[in-house]
């Protein structure tokens, strides 16, 4: 139904723009240059929301990755503990006690969801403790959202805020460790919890299955099951983009018809 819809304010767009080609002496069209260009523009947000299914549709079949992450002793494998509900990781005081990544995968309401527990972040010269920050910066590079773990009663140190600028353009959410040992509100966190009492564990949880997107985005009448059929929605609303773009410009009907019907295969495909 999304794509048959499309298809035809596609070819109804399609005419009204070769009628100004075939006929450039006569005013054949029914609705004006600028109507043509908003009507694109809404039909390429219609595609580009629709390839936005394509993230809930991915979670939903193969569940989602969430990588921990954070500085040395900043309460990571305790974190980690927590939210698989098992001893999974080693917890130690001494640094550098995880050196490779230990996966848990657990269901959440229904939805998969892999936790990475990661080696902490910090200078060493121990080989084998670099190989595990080095791996579990490669696995975490692929993860659907990633927790960023701060100790809540220790000032935020060098390779917290090393860590936090590498990946700030990476999905995230900054937790706040240690809640039982901080004196008044948390700053500077998205979610504040503690490993200890378990306080804020829950809160951080339905925070975690909302931001891995299992849930239809905003608008979205589709949900989408393979990374094709994203492909071909985001090309669509490139065409349709386009096409209003030259139309609006010195560019011209001529590309701002080739582009529709570019949009048109496009849908044709799908």
């Amino acid at each position: 139904q999304e794509v048959t819809a499309l298809r035809e304010q596609g070819l109804d767009m399609a005419a009204e723009i070769e009628a100004r080609l075939d006929h450039p002496d006569d005013d054949l069209s029914h609705a004006t240059d600028a109507e043509v260009v908003v009507a694109l523009h809404a039909m390429a947000d219609r595609a580009e929301v629709a390839a936005d299914g394509w993230r809930a549709g991915r979670v939903c079949l193969h569940g989602a990755k969430v990588g921990i992450v954070g500085a040395v002793n900043a309460g990571k494998s305790s974190l980690f503990n927590r939210l698989v509900s098992h001893d999974r990781a080693l917890v130690s005081d001494r640094p550098g006690t995880t050196r490779d990544v230990v996966e848990h995968t657990v269901v959440v309401d229904g939805l998969s969801i892999t936790f990475l527990d990661t080696a902490g972040e910090r200078e060493t010269a121990d080989e084998l403790e670099t190989a595990g920050i080095a791996l579990g910066r490669v696995l975490t590079d692929d993860v659907d959202l990633l927790l960023v773990v701060r100790p809540l009663h220790q000032r935020c140190d060098d390779a917290t805020e090393a860590l936090v600028e590498r990946i700030r353009s990476a999905p995230r959410l900054v937790v706040g460790t240690h809640l039982d040992r901080c004196d008044g509100s948390p700053h500077e966190v998205d979610h504040a919890v503690s490993n200890t009492t378990g306080a804020g564990i829950e809160d951080l949880v339905a925070a975690i299955r909302s931001a891995v997107g299992a849930h239809e985005p905003s608008g979205a009448s589709v949900v989408l099951m393979s990374q094709r059929q994203h492909a071909l929605f985001m090309e669509v609303g490139i065409g349709f983009r386009k096409a209003a773009t030259a139309l609006a410009s010195d560019v011209g009907p001529a590309v701002a018809a080739e582009e529709v019907v570019r949009a048109l295969e496009r849908l044709g495909e799908l």
